[in-house]
């Protein structure tokens, strides 16, 4: 093989493989505004007027409340029936900052709307992508690293401006609250 060739044969790849390098573009259309960049003007909007809303949206009320029918075992149980109890302290840490977070914002409708979105790409990421690798007995690791770049990276993007200060801390901690809430399942 000369230096221009490169042999990958073999590799087991999750993500992108280059022989070289590899280069992402992503266009993104300043004049177009995105559905998160919607809901970010509508929330300055709303501070500005200082509005304020008691009633949960209901899209929110459905991530927030376990589905109907579906028995509430816990964010332990889950983590621990998976065996990912090394994850357990940050989850539950995790968990709570979010709780903390989604509490903060229960009277703003748009900040509601934006938590609401974020939950749905969570979880709909999460089955999309994740659910199957563990239905196909993953490794634990290979797991994590579809969370990460298939669920949390993604989702942090989103955030755009991010005026509701959300990290990658928060971000997680929806995902281990959709677990606690029975929306999302470790184990097959």
């Amino acid at each position: 093989m000369d230096e221009t060739t490169t042999n990958q044969k073999g590799n087991i790849v999750l993500g992108d493989q280059a022989g070289r390098d590899l280069t992402k573009n992503y266009i993104f259309d300043a004049s177009q505004p995105t559905p998160m960049g919607c809901l970010i003007e509508k929330l300055k909007r709303e501070r500005e007027n200082d509005r304020k809303f008691s009633e949960t949206l209901a899209i929110l009320k459905r991530y927030i409340s376990p589905p109907p029918g579906e028995s509430v075992d816990g964010l332990e149980f889950k983590v621990k029936a998976a065996n990912r109890e090394v994850l357990l302290d940050y989850a539950k840490r995790a968990k709570e900052v979010f709780a903390k977070k989604l509490m903060e914002h229960q009277f703003s409708e748009t900040a509601q709307e934006i938590l609401a979105y974020l939950l749905a790409e969570i979880y709909t990421r999460f089955h999309n992508h994740v659910l199957i690798a563990i239905q196909n007995r993953n490794s634990s690791q290979e797991v994590s690293l579809l969370v990460q770049t298939l669920v949390i990276d993604p989702v942090q993007a989103l955030l755009e401006e991010n005026p509701l200060c959300l990290y990658a801390e928060e971000i997680n901690g929806m995902l281990y609250y959709l677990a606690g809430n029975c929306h999302i399942k470790w184990v097959k």
